[in-house]
Parts: structure tokens; C-alpha cells; sequence
């Protein structure tokens, strides 16, 4: 998963896989609660959204 793309709420997550529909990069996402790795070995969590594309999954908004 790419580090860059965690978000701090659900909405947010949720309005960037909104984009990437309005933007034809995916026919749907799913919002999922993610966790990220701090160089400093302490944890992150936030939510990604999952981009599918026909049933696929496509990447990450």
C-alpha cells in the first residue's frame, strides 16, 4: 500500500475515491481502515479508498 495516500478521516478517503470516479479511474471504491509504519517504528492509522475497476482492484486514492 502506498504510504502517501492514508487518510486521517473516512470522508476524506471517501471524497478522493470520488474523484478518481468523476476522473474515469475507477467504477467504484471501498473505504477501508489502514495502518502505516513511521520510521521511527510508531504507527499511523487512517483509511484508504480501494479503487476497483470491473470487479478488479486498481489501486489506492
Amino acid at each position: 500500500m502506498d504510504a502517501d495516500r492514508l487518510y486521517v478521516s473516512p470522508s476524506a478517503a471517501e471524497k478522493a475515491g470520488n474523484k478518481a470516479i468523476h476522473d474515469h479511474k475507477a467504477d467504484r471504491f471501498d473505504v477501508k481502515p489502514s495502518r502505516k509504519r513511521n520510521d521511527d517504528r510508531s504507527w499511523d492509522f487512517g483509511f484508504v479508498a480501494v479503487l476497483m475497476k470491473q470487479g478488479k482492484m486498481v489501486g489506492f486514492a
